[in-house]
């Protein structure tokens, strides 16, 4: 199993990032699994999807001790089930990073920098952080963006 990173922060915030290098049968064979979540799992038709929610599984269980059962308000947004504690997840072709926090709301963000960002400066940006881009780092700072602007939408449970 692959706990690549935990970091705590200043506010009491702890990140936990999963490097996905298990096949999908490793992570389903060395993970306990609630009934809910394997069902879940049985309507994906991609692999990488069901890899990512099994590593998001993984991850959770080496994080806490005792079993904790995920849940997803109407918006999207999960919840811990049976434990007081804010949570935010995010997923990328092969990292899973989750925030916690024991009262505040989080959001975060994991994006690879191999994946194109060129929508995200049509898409998001206002004119102000346009202009504040360089030819330079772009495709960085288009990231930065992009993951900062998605964990607020997060932290604030706004979609789209």
């Amino acid at each position: 199993m692959a706990l690549y990173l935990t970091k705590e922060l200043d506010n009491g915030a702890r990140i936990y990032l999963w490097h996905i290098t298990e096949t999908e049968q490793e992570l389903r064979e060395n993970n306990q699994i609630p009934d809910d979540e394997l069902e879940e799992l049985s309507f994906m038709k991609s692999e990488a999807r069901r890899k990512e929610k099994l590593a998001e599984r993984a991850l959770l269980n080496t994080i806490f001790k005792d079993k904790v059962y995920l849940g997803h308000h109407d918006n999207g947004r999960p919840y811990l089930q049976n434990m007081a504690m804010e949570i935010s997840i995010s997923h990328t072709n092969d990292f899973v990073a989750i925030i916690l926090h024991p009262d505040e709301d989080m959001g975060i963000d994991v994006e690879r920098l191999d994946r194109d960002f060129s929508a995200v400066e049509k898409k998001a940006l206002s004119d102000e952080e346009k202009d504040d881009l360089s030819d330079r780092n772009r495709t960085l700072q288009l990231a930065i963006y992009w993951c900062a602007k998605e964990a607020i939408y997060k932290r604030m449970s706004i979609n789209g």
